[in-house]
C-alpha cells in the first residue's frame, strides 16, 4: 500500500501537474462550467457534459494537448450514440403504439 501511495504522489505532483497545472485552479474552472450544466434536465446527458466540461477546463491550461481534445471528442460520440439509441427506441415504441392502435380499430368486441 505504502508503494501504491508514493507512486500516486509521484504522479500527481509531476506528469499531470506540468499538463493540468494546479488542481485547485483545474477543479475551479470544471466547477464554473458545470455549474451551467446542471440546469441540463438529463442526468445521463448531464453527466456526458459534466465529463466534457472537466477536459475543456484542462484545456484551458495546456491548449495543445491533444489527449484532452481526443477525450472530447469520444464523449461526444457517446452522447450521439446515447441520442440514436433513444430515437430508435422512441420509435420502436411509437411504431408499436400505431400497430396497437389500428388493431384496435378492427377489434371491437
Amino acid at each position: 500500500m505504502e508503494e501504491f501511495l508514493t507512486k500516486l504522489k509521484a504522479i500527481a505532483a509531476t506528469d499531470r501537474r506540468a499538463v493540468y497545472g494546479e488542481p485547485s485552479v483545474h477543479f475551479a474552472r470544471a466547477a464554473k462550467l458545470k455549474e451551467v450544466i446542471a440546469e441540463c434536465p438529463d442526468p445521463i446527458m448531464r453527466h456526458g457534459l459534466d465529463q466534457i466540461a472537466d477536459k475543456i477546463s484542462r484545456l484551458v491550461q495546456t491548449p495543445d494537448y491533444e489527449d484532452g481534445l481526443l477525450d472530447i471528442a469520444g464523449y461526444a460520440m457517446n452522447l450521439y450514440e446515447i441520442i440514436k439509441k433513444r430515437s430508435s427506441w422512441q420509435l420502436d415504441l411509437f411504431e408499436e403504439m400505431q400497430t396497437d392502435a389500428m388493431l384496435g380499430e378492427f377489434n371491437h368486441d
